[in-house]
């Protein structure tokens, strides 16, 4: 992790650098949804009382995981555009600036409201597709 993004953390949310920072807790959530959408997807295909469920199994484990890795990637380029025109030197008048606690929020939060966002976008998706499938399977 940059130099820059632990003194921010340390800073303005009196986090230490030896902590676990959100990351870990994002892709530990991502894991289990991974682990969940793998175990729905392959019951759907054994179980024939599942059957019915496997447009929406694999449609929104895809789609979960791509948009899981589509707004971490948006986050972390945000998070390293604004940390580029930042600067490190110490505030020596004690004031705190909104800009530094803004971005302290997006460094020690923003990996898991992503996360989740991502994730919970990605399957919405992945349902209408499989919806969708579904509608036009039944039409033809």
């Amino acid at each position: 992790m940059p130099a820059s993004v632990n003194l921010i953390v340390r800073r303005y949310l009196s986090v230490t650098s030896s902590s676990r920072m959100p990351y870990a807790f994002a892709l530990t959530g991502f894991a289990l949804f991974f682990a969940l959408g793998v175990i729905g997807t392959a019951s759907s295909f054994i179980f024939a009382s599942l059957r019915g469920l496997r447009p929406y199994a694999w449609r929104a484990w895809l789609w979960g995981s791509i948009g899981f890795l589509v707004t971490n990637a948006l986050l972390l380029s945000i998070i390293a555009y604004c940390l580029l025109h930042v600067g490190i030197a110490s505030n020596s008048d004690g004031r705190t600036e909104v800009l530094g606690m803004i971005l302290g929020a997006a460094v020690a939060y923003g990996p898991l409201a992503a996360s989740a966002f991502g994730i919970i976008l990605g399957v919405r998706v992945g349902c209408h597709f499989g919806k969708r499938k579904l509608a036009i399977g039944a039409t033809v």
